[in-house]
């Protein structure tokens, strides 16, 4: 796991920072229908692995 807290956990941590919310960006544990939602809001999303890899994993950028 390399010592970084997971993504989606640091996330939904942030988001009650009203400071901070604003400049957090959506984010969604992957499944297909999740996957599906989010190309129908926005033109691209990056789906990153969840455990903290510090950079050492590719993350993929899914365009409509």
């Amino acid at each position: 796991m390399g010592g970084f807290a997971p993504k989606f956990n640091v996330s939904r941590s942030l988001v009650h920072d009203r400071s901070l919310a604003s400049n957090v960006p959506k984010t969604n544990m992957f499944n297909k229908f999740v996957l599906r939602k989010m190309l129908e809001h926005y033109e691209m999303v990056y789906v990153k692995p969840n455990d903290g890899t510090g950079g050492k994993r590719f993350d993929l950028r899914v365009m409509v």
